[in-house]
């Protein structure tokens, strides 16, 4: 795939990226900005041409099982992580799938080219160390804890693509690690482990943050357009709303698991307040959540979150 970086506005409105005005740097600064480190990360980081091509063929309603066993077969390592994934109990399978055909037809092909982006996205950062294999574990830890708030209210045919875009929600984070433009570690844990504070001093460095150039850097590599959408409006939960109810459910989904997920990062266990807090927040409200269920799942999150962190997590 070719480094240029696209026109910012592209494939998105530019409203969604520079909504809100930044004082610190004016507008065409930090469009200027994003459009270089978008260009970075994309020559930095190819999409996998397995993958891609796996996603096409899994795109094809009349899906050719043997072309995508053959086409995932040339990445063995995929494969392996495929197929471990797709047997997560997180996916509520009746039986476990030996093989992708059998994984595609109890999870669905749209579910298994979820997978296969995600594996594919994420297998890019495997390496990383440090801070970079904390966000890396905290955005696997939120994809799983989002699938099962979905799961636990019955809100899976509202949130298309759900466990894609939260496994992604970050990846402008990763990427902007590899890019070097911004240096994370002087803002502090307090603010690299809170919700709704990164953002922010990204945009007083930059002017512009890690949500615009993951949606920029994913619309590059062609993920699906809820997904981009997403990832580029996780911080602005009120756009989101307005744009489209099951684009809104996700924000609000991907919202509550990132704020959970810091909370299982600390081995904290959920006190009443906490649980009270998350429940009574817009999100919560949104979606409908109250303490006592909230409590009543809670180990299922823990468990959730610990079965996708560790499987993308493991080499």
């Amino acid at each position: 795939m070719s480094a240029v970086a696209p026109k910012l506005a592209e494939t998105i409105q530019e409203e969604l990226w520079f909504g809100d005005e930044d004082p610190m740097r004016s507008q065409l600064e930090a469009q200027s900005s994003l459009a270089a480190a978008v260009g970075s990360a994309l020559g930095l980081k190819p999409f996998p041409a397995v993958a891609s091509r796996a996603m096409q063929l899994l795109s094809d309603p009349d899906v050719d099982f043997k072309a995508v066993e053959k086409v995932v077969g040339q990445d063995p390592a995929l494969t392996t992580q495929l197929m471990r994934t797709a047997n997560a109990a997180v996916f509520a399978t009746t039986k476990s799938a030996d093989t992708i055909h059998q994984a595609v037809m109890r999870l669905g092909s749209r579910q298994v080219y979820n997978l296969v982006a995600g594996l594919a996205a994420m297998g890019m950062f495997r390496d990383l160390r440090g801070l970079g294999a904390y966000v890396r574990d905290h955005c696997a830890g939120v994809a799983g804890v989002a699938r099962a708030l979905a799961d636990s209210w019955g809100l899976q045919d509202g949130t298309r693509d759900l466990f894609l875009a939260a496994l992604l929600h970050d990846v402008g984070k990763l990427l902007s690690l590899q890019v070097g433009e911004i240096d994370y570690h002087r803002f502090g844990r307090e603010v690299i482990s809170a919700p709704d504070a990164v953002h922010v001093k990204e945009r007083e460095a930059v002017g512009y943050d890690h949500a615009v150039l993951g949606a920029h850097v994913l619309s590059g590599w062609r993920m699906p357009e809820i997904v981009v959408q997403a990832v580029a409006l996780h911080h602005q939960p009120g756009r989101a709303y307005e744009r489209d109810a099951q684009l809104g459910l996700n924000v609000t989904l991907i919202r509550l698991a990132n704020r959970i997920d810091y909370k299982l990062q600390r081995n904290e266990p959920a006190d009443d307040a906490f649980i009270a807090e998350v429940a009574q927040s817009g999100e919560g409200n949104y979606a409908g959540f109250d303490v006592t269920q909230l409590t009543a799942v809670w180990p299922q999150l823990v468990a959730a979150r610990r079965e996708v962190a560790g499987a993308f997590s493991k080499r």
